[in-house]
């Protein structure tokens, strides 16, 4: 297992911070994305009760699934490797709006070119599609 480089991305009052994980195999040269860490703590001025607590951690497969999770879907299913951090804190739940999962999509989009960037080497480039991803994750939250 790898851990891949924290990225810390501000909206609004709060941080979002978004750590991957990686599996390397001796059969295959590149590591290989397999979970989605991302930790949300919306500010009190951000509205702490919209999401039924200080802070909300999903660990997903992909990005959007982890987005969705923390910003607006269904609950995590059951075992499904994400859970709430303080006794009482929920997910939000409730039908997503299209622009909403265009957001989320959108988001992840810029998330996997800035991995790809990353692992080119590509740092301006990197750095490029987290500013470009942190404007769509603000956007997400204004959304909500």
């Amino acid at each position: 297992m790898i851990i891949g480089n924290l990225i810390v991305m501000p909206i609004e009052d709060s941080l979002l911070y978004v750590q991957p994980l990686y599996l390397e195999s001796s059969t295959t040269p590149v590591p290989q994305l397999k979970r989605v860490i991302v930790f949300y703590r919306a500010s009190t001025s951000a509205g702490v009760t919209e999401i039924g607590g200080q802070q909300v951690v999903a660990m997903q497969p992909t990005f959007a699934a982890a987005l969705t999770q923390i910003f607006g879907a269904a609950p995590p299913a059951a075992g499904s490797g994400a859970t709430p951090t303080t006794p009482g804190t929920t997910t939000p739940s409730g039908p997503v709006s299209a622009r909403v999962k265009t957001l989320i999509a959108q988001a992840n989009q810029q998330f996997q070119a800035a991995q790809a960037a990353l692992k080119a080497g590509d740092f301006s480039g990197y750095g490029a599609k987290i500013k470009a991803l942190a404007a769509t994750l603000k956007s997400l939250q204004a959304a909500k």
